[in-house]
């Protein structure tokens, strides 16, 4: 018997192929949002900052 057809060896083989599924769906899952935000032309987490003038003390805020 070889050492790597234990029972357990191919649970742990099936474990890590689901595992790696996964990882692999979620990777194409975020890339698929992103492509798709991107050629819609959505802003992508930042805005625009305040004007100067509205920083300057005394502005009457």
């Amino acid at each position: 018997m070889r050492p790597d057809s234990h029972e357990i060896y191919g649970r742990r083989r099936s474990r890590n192929l689901g595992v790696g599924l996964v990882l692999v769906g979620f990777v194409v899952l975020v890339f698929a949002v992103t492509v798709v935000k991107l050629s819609q032309g959505v802003a992508v987490g930042h805005r625009d900052p305040a004007p100067a003038s509205q920083m300057l003390p005394g502005n009457g805020n």
